[in-house]
């Protein structure tokens, strides 16, 4: 099992290798504005019951569109046993605030908000740390990435 430090490290390092490629990606492509409406963005997406779950978009390309608004996020929930949460493109296209409740398989919930601050990052492809509910004696830290 992971110690909280052991996960904000390997969260930190994963938010800073998307960070990288994210700039390698921009250094090779001219910028284009977003869509304003943010197209038929869809949700949804599959989501195993380890530590990951990703919400994707129907369009599949990014078509100008930040890469968390084009194809949905990525989750890591640490110390996590059987919860799930999926933010979907449409939530991150959205950018309003929202709670989730993450219970999943675990024998108990907890539920977790995003900003709209929280959301205009991850529509500027920024990964969002947060901290779930503290409920049933303890509480999860969760990155949420683009996919």
């Amino acid at each position: 099992m992971l110690t909280r430090n052991q996960f904000l490290r390997s969260a930190l390092g994963v938010a800073a290798a998307t960070l990288g490629l994210s700039v390698l990606h921009a250094c090779g492509t001219s910028p284009v504005p977003p869509s304003p409406d943010g197209g038929d963005l869809g949700g949804g997406g599959g989501h195993p019951l380890d530590a990951r779950a990703t919400a994707g978009g129907a369009d599949g390309g990014s078509g100008g569109q930040s890469q968390c608004v084009a194809s949905g996020t990525t989750t890591t929930i640490g110390d996590n046993h059987g919860h799930v949460l999926v933010v979907s493109s449409g939530d991150v296209a959205a950018g309003a605030a929202k709670s989730y409740n993450i219970q999943g398989t675990s024998d108990h919930n907890h539920t977790v908000a995003l900003t709209a601050a929280e959301f205009a990052m991850l529509q500027q492809d920024s990964a969002v740390m947060t901290t779930s509910s503290f409920d049933d004696g303890h509480d999860h830290s969760i990155l949420v990435a683009c996919a």
